[in-house]
């Protein structure tokens, strides 16, 4: 894979567009991504991989923050990348899901992700972020995982694995060669184990408890048998025969006990059946001396029946008097009804005169108030009238009101413009001090450098001096006196570095100089506009703000005042209308009705006190020679004579019939102690009570004979269970030790924890397989870095049995044929090793893809740490690196690497934010 053309849109710290023509740097070689410090270099190459994969490369940067803080709302985010694989080209074009501010209204606009992948290997475009990213991986053969381990050499990631102890290169192999999975198997077979371990003890636990349920009766013979057990002191093969052996004896126990009360239920019955018998002849002799009792009590109430008939008798008179008063009575009760219907009348008259009078006196009352509110209405009316000239007035005087505060609301706005124009040049202004400042002191500093530097030549040039050999300056063979090197002589770096120090400042301080000069002409600008709006002579700021405040405060409480007169206004207008159209309107109609329904509602009145007095006189005579005032009363006079002829009718027959039943009670009574009598004749008064104790004795054997053969039954339950529960966990218990016993070992292999042996986890084996294959891979690069000094060694052999080994790092040093801990390398030489290490693993990683074509790499950052020797070897490697079509890009801010590479992508910060990258070659 080689990028042809990138372009950057709104993207990390690029605002604008840029595009890299990136087939301007050649098929082959080496080309330097540099510029300043946090101005973006790193992010082409995370650029690259979003296109690729719709993933930054670094694993803290999410698609969401890709989203250029510099960039303008409208702008758009996006990165489009033409790359070539083999014969064919492609084009991806991606956009990552984000947030921007609406353009219109506020708040904010969501952004979704989207992608793009055209090309002469394709048949059509593809639209879908994951089936781009699905057709990439297919194209290039590499995940992103992948392709950011291979094309981005990340050496600061890699000073890590060289420095690290075992625990800590293992995490970082983890995520370098995938193998968690080998992990996750080791803690599962631990886990496994654990789940076997606890199910071994739970089975064990199990067996006692059941041997704890087992039920067994002290006098048994297997009494001694089943404390042994429980004491884990009996074979565990005896256990299950024994459980049989107290089984069976509880059958044979339970079988015995039931015979015994099948034979007690047979007599049982045969005593029930005595005893019904019994138990009826002593009934019989309870009900004898009943009826006899009955007898006495039924003689009684003849005689009782016999007096209260003569009493019934001699109410006689008495009910042909109430018959005679009956008749008397019930030939008046018509003239009752006419007096009734009389009185109804005359209440009925009167209550409609009552009514008319009052309708009468309400019409009148309704005449007079209706005249009042009329009165009342045609002065509102004329109150009012006018009301829509002022109103006009009001609302010409409001719009003119709105158009003053408009005015003014952009006036104020306009000055809170040149009031932060103010407030930024003075910032600027600051900044730009602050910056001449630092670049005086820079300077002063860089003087003294150089002065210090040109004061030393000589006592550098004295120490090249070699007697007889003459002098480059004077030519002289003999050297009697020759300068002495200062003590803190700079050096020719610390020059450099002072010298580059003070143009940076410089640099700073004209880019301040440069903003300050932009914010006053903003500012002046945005004080032009102002005063101009206003029409006054430009004041200072402050004076203008009050001005502004004052007028603006005028204006709205006069607004206010007016809208309050408006709305006054309009509610006296709508009050108006309503007057006229329809309140004066219905008044005069209601007046009118009231007068035309006066005059019928007198007549009615009078008409009613006539009809009134007629029917009064008519129930006044009605009223005379009768008994009670009404109806009511004649009828409840009646109905109490009623009710006593009936009572006296009722006695009459109640006592008839009481006296026939008596007679017949009577008579039934000797008929039944007849039979009684016939029936007990030869009876045994004693046979019940014998029988009874005899039943009793009987059910106290069967309650006894039970109570034993549910104790037994009870027993034999208990003990089934039991038997059934110990045989399955026996056997439970068996196939898990047996598990255990392979999967333990397969544990304790995985995480090396055999005894003896040494602490060598499964992951971290494959973890020193892979380690072993990318150091030898390393130590091709780091024996040419090294001149064929150092080679890297994995430590073979643990400090201790007792913690975790294999990943220890050693370098074996070819000079004087030592071997040292990999940390005892200095600054440079970790570099080395380091860089050596990463492009071991890139190798490592593109040999397992298989046949990939990876046309392009980027190695990151760490070459100030070299001498010039040592990174003329590390140039010298990364070098071969391209032979063939292979471009490498080096992220570095290095300044000896811009001289010895021509090929450059410049990276730049604006001054206005963001950043800025073009492609240099000293050939243009």
């Amino acid at each position: 894979m080689r990028p042809l053309s990138l372009t950057l849109s709104a993207f990390g710290p690029y605002a604008g567009t840029v595009t890299l023509p990136m087939a301007d740097l050649g098929r082959s070689g080496l080309y330097l991504v540099t510029g300043d410090t946090g101005a973006g270099k790193t992010t082409i190459f995370d650029a690259i991989t979003f296109a690729l994969y719709g993933e930054a490369s670094g694993s803290n940067r999410e698609p969401g923050m890709l989203r250029s803080k510099y960039a303008e709302p409208s702008a758009r985010t996006y990165v489009e990348l033409e790359f070539a694989y083999g014969d064919k080209t492609y084009r991806v074009k991606r956009t990552p899901a984000y947030e921007r501010p609406a353009l219109r209204g506020g708040g904010v606009t969501r952004e979704t992700a989207k992608a793009e992948l055209t090309g002469t290997g394709l048949t059509q475009p593809l639209t879908k972020p994951t089936e781009v990213t699905r057709k990439i991986v297919e194209i290039i053969g590499l995940t992103k995982e992948q392709f950011t381990q291979i094309a981005m050499i990340a050496q600061g990631d890699f000073l890590r694995v060289l420095l690290a102890s075992t625990e800590e290169r293992k995490k970082i192999f983890r995520q370098l060669f995938g193998t968690e999975r080998f992990g996750k198997l080791q803690e599962r077979l631990a886990a496994e184990k654990r789940a076997l371990e606890n199910r071994r003890q739970t089975e064990l636990t199990g067996l006692r408890q059941y041997l704890e349920a087992v039920e067994c009766p002290p006098e048994s013979p297997f009494y001694g048998d089943l404390l042994l057990a429980r004491a884990d002191e009996l074979p565990a093969a005896e256990i299950p025969g024994l459980l049989d052996q107290l089984i069976a004896g509880d059958t044979a126990e339970t079988e015995a006990l039931d015979q015994e009360l099948k034979q007690l239920a047979e007599q049982s019955s045969r005593m029930e059946q005595q005893l019904g018998a019994a138990r009826q002849r002593a009934e019989a002799q309870k009900q004898l001396a009943a009826e006899q009792k009955a007898l006495t009590l039924a003689q009684a109430e003849e005689e009782a029946a016999q007096k209260a008939q003569q009493q019934a008798e001699a109410g006689a008179e008495r009910q042909k008097a109430l018959t005679d008063r009956l008749a008397v009575a019930r030939e008046k009760l018509p003239r009752y009804a006419e007096l009734e219907r009389a009185m109804l009348a005359a209440e009925e008259r009167g209550s409609a005169l009552n009514r008319a009078a009052s309708r009468l006196e309400q019409m009148q009352a309704l005449a007079q108030s209706l005249t009042e509110r009329r009165g009342k209405l045609e002065e509102e009316r004329e109150s009012l009238r006018g009301t829509g000239e002022t109103l006009a007035r009001t609302e010409a005087a409001l719009a003119e009101q709105d158009r003053q505060l408009e005015h003014l609301a952009a006036a104020h706005r306009l000055w809170k413009a040149a009031a932060g124009a103010e407030t930024e040049l003075t910032a600027a202004q600051q900044a730009y001090l602050d910056a001449r400042t630092a670049y005086e002191q820079e300077r002063q500093s860089y003087e003294r450098v150089h002065q210090a530097y040109l004061d030393a030549q000589a006592g550098v040039l004295a120490g090249t001096l070699r007697e007889g050999e003459p002098c480059p300056v004077c030519g002289s063979r003999s050297h009697p006196v020759p300068a002495r090197l200062p003590e803190h002589a700079p050096t020719q770096q610390q020059l450099r570095s002072a010298q580059k120090s003070m143009n940076s400042a410089q640099e700073e301080m004209t880019r301040a100089s440069t903003e300050a000069g932009q914010k006053k002409a903003d500012r002046d600008a945005r004080r032009r506009e102002l005063f101009a709006w206003l029409g006054t002579e430009e004041i200072p700021l402050e004076a203008a703000q009050e001005e502004i405040v004052r007028s603006g405060t005028a204006a709205r409480v006069e607004q206010t005042r007016l809208r309050q007169e408006k709305a006054r206004l309009e509610a006296s207008r709508t009050r108006l209308e309503v007057l006229e159209k329809r309140e004066l309107p219905q008044l005069v109609s209601q007046l009118d009705q009231a007068a035309r329904e006066e005059k019928p509602a007198a007549e009615e009145r009078v008409r009613l006190t006539g009809e009134l007095a007629a029917a009064r006189e008519g129930a006044d005579k009605l009223r005379a020679g009768l008994e009670h005032p009404g109806q009511k009363e004649a009828q409840a006079e009646i109905r109490r004579w009623e009710e006593e002829l009936e009572s006296l009718r009722q006695a009459a027959e109640s006592a008839r019939t009481r006296l026939e039943t008596a007679r017949t009670e009577r008579t039934a009574c000797l008929s039944r102690i007849q039979t009684l009598e016939q029936q007990l004749a030869g009876s045994d008064p004693e046979e019940l009570p014998r029988l009874l104790e005899g039943q009793k004795q009987l059910r106290e054997q069967t309650a006894a004979l039970t109570a034993r053969k549910e104790e037994c039954a009870g027993r034999l339950r208990s003990n089934r269970r039991a038997s059934e529960g110990y045989k399955k966990h026996s056997a439970d218990l068996a196939a898990a030790e047996q598990e255990l016993g392979w999967v333990g070992a397969l544990s304790d292999t995985a995480s090396g924890t055999i005894t003896g042996k040494e602490k060598v986890m499964l992951e971290t084996f494959v973890q020193m397989t892979t380690f072993d294959r990318v150091t030898a891979r390393a130590n091709i690069r780091l024996m040419a870095m090294t001149g064929g000094r150092y080679e890297l060694a994995r430590r073979e052999q643990a400090m201790s049995l007792r913690s975790q080994s294999g990943l220890d790092l050693d370098v074996v040093d070819h000079y004087n044929a030592t071997r040292r801990d990999v940390r005892t390398l200095s600054g440079g030489e970790s570099f080395q090793a380091s860089l050596a290490l990463a492009l071991g693993l890139s190798d490592e990683i593109q040999s397992a893809a298989g046949g990939v074509r990876l046309d392009t790499m980027f190695v990151d950052e760490g070459f100030g740490s070299l001498d010039e020797n040592s990174l003329s070897e590390a140039i010298a490697v990364l070098d071969s690196l391209s032979e063939g079509s292979r471009l490498v890009g080096i992220i570095s801010h290095v300044d000896s690497l811009k001289t010895r590479i021509s090929r450059k992508i410049l990276v730049t910060k604006l001054p206005s934010g963001g950043s800025q990258a073009r492609i240099v070659t000293d050939d243009l």
